[in-house]
């Protein structure tokens, strides 16, 4: 089983940059500091290492202290409602609220070296977007979707004025990606530079091209970087940053994404969700139900992975889930990363999204093999498209609701010998449909012949 899962993107602006800190986003080369004085709050610092708390997510050693760097910049790109965020050294800690549209500038005292240094909500390279032809005075954007491979999630597109793409929303993913079969319809692209992509399944290099132009459903965006990797599940990925600060609907009766600047009026069946951001990437609370005992954790938003759920080792311990025990079947996974991750399958007794649940979910278990944790686990594609969602990137808020497919059969619990046994069905119904046409046959014929 080859499943695709979300990777991580760093933008560096140069090789000093790149080597300042591991989160995605920063840091980045900002304006100038408006005083770089006495006057900036000081925090003390006996090693080049920090930790990042950014809401109620702790970084260990996220922020990596490079007095080069003037200023270091961290941008905050999820503040939602506001936002705590806090450095701590190995001796000493400053904190900020963040809110929308905010810069707090600081100063890290390296022994005698002073590393001038911004925290902000102003995201220094924002994708930029706008619409063309008779969408232009448009107040909401529909972009058709279909389900494809894994019941993920597939848009038309172009890159550069190119043929149609096939591309994959990816709520997993925070840029824009093209596989080789894109990077063959797409034509010349300039490579302009190399970066670290950390994806499920470890860390590879990857190639980036800058200055490019997206279009999707009458939505054009002008100045986009891509990465180039060799392989995906269609001609690329759109991650969820090219409607940052915007609303997303996925309305799966419809098969459509309706994109709006403010979240819709929603009755009280929706449920909702203040959602966590880790790494650049959306978590929502869920309860898991099982043997008696419930356990909440927070599990990636990823409409880029097929499975149901993934759910690490630590949240299936605490659960009381013995995924070696309980398996009904090992798998194997991997994503753009090179290694493959172990998990047993296993049936869980429920899955709880505030006031909605939903039964007999099959989950994979982690078995430990090293894989960087992401949050307690991931939300894929056999879960996620039972629940039409609303997905609010200006508040951080995530909204879902059932549709007709929440009783649909899981993908998960079909074995490998299904389709097999189907067809084995099918052979001898068609036996047995033709044994009985042949005994009527008969019987009518000797009908016949005794009334002649």
């Amino acid at each position: 089983m080859s499943l695709l899962h979300p990777y991580r993107v760093r933008l560096a602006v140069s090789a000093a940059l790149l080597a300042a800190s591991s989160l995605a986003g920063a840091p980045l080369v900002g304006a100038p500091l408006a005083a770089q004085s006495p006057t900036l709050p000081v925090v003390r610092a006996g090693s080049k290492v920090a930790d990042l708390l950014e809401g109620d997510v702790l970084m260990k050693g996220a922020w990596h202290i490079v007095p080069e760097v003037r200023p270091d910049v961290y941008v905050v790109r999820h503040v939602g409602r506001g936002k705590r965020v806090a450095l701590y050294t190995d001796v000493d800690s400053i904190a900020f609220d963040v809110t929308r549209g905010s810069t707090h500038d600081f100063v890290v005292l390296l022994g005698r070296d002073s590393a001038f240094s911004r925290i902000t909500a102003v995201d220094p390279e924002p994708l930029r977007w706008d619409r063309t032809g008779t969408h232009a005075g448009a107040t909401a954007d529909t972009i058709p979707f279909r389900l494809g491979r894994g019941n993920k999630i597939y848009i038309d597109g172009r890159v550069n004025g190119s043929g149609t793409l096939d591309l994959m929303f990816d709520t997993g993913a925070d840029a824009v990606v093209l596989s080789k079969s894109g990077q063959r319809k797409a034509g010349a692209l300039t490579v302009d530079g190399a970066q670290e992509n950390a994806a499920f399944g470890g860390t590879t290099t990857v190639r980036t091209s800058r200055r490019n132009v997206l279009e999707i459903a009458g939505l054009r965006w002008p100045e986009l970087p891509l990465l180039l990797i060799d392989r995906a599940d269609a001609d690329g990925i759109v991650g969820y940053r090219v409607f940052d600060d915007r609303v997303v609907t996925i309305d799966y009766g419809r098969r459509i994404l309706v994109v709006t600047d403010t979240a819709p009026s929603l009755p009280p069946e929706w449920a909702a969700f203040g959602l966590r951001w880790e790494n650049g990437l959306p978590f929502l609370p869920v309860t898991l139900v099982h043997r008696g005992g419930e356990r909440t954790g927070w599990l990636e938003f990823d409409t880029g992975a097929a499975w149901g759920a993934f759910v690490s080792a630590d949240l299936a311990r605490s659960a009381g889930i013995d995924g070696r025990a309980e398996g009904t079947r090992t798998r194997s996974s991997s994503g753009l990363g090179p290694k493959r991750v172990t998990t047993d399958l296993v049936r869980l007794d429920a899955m709880r999204f505030g006031s909605h649940a939903l039964r007999d979910v099959p989950v994979d278990v982690e078995r430990p093999s090293g894989e960087r944790r992401r949050g307690d686990g991931i939300l894929g594609m056999d879960v996620l498209r039972r629940f039409d969602a609303v997905l609010d990137l200006r508040e951080s808020r995530l909204y879902l609701k059932p549709n007709a497919l929440a009783a649909a059969p899981y993908a998960a619990l079909a074995t490998r010998w299904g389709p097999i046994v189907a067809i084995a069905l099918a052979v001898l119904a068609a036996l047995a449909a033709t044994a009985v046409l042949a005994v009527r046959l008969r019987r009518r014929s000797r009908g016949v012949s005794s009334t002649s």
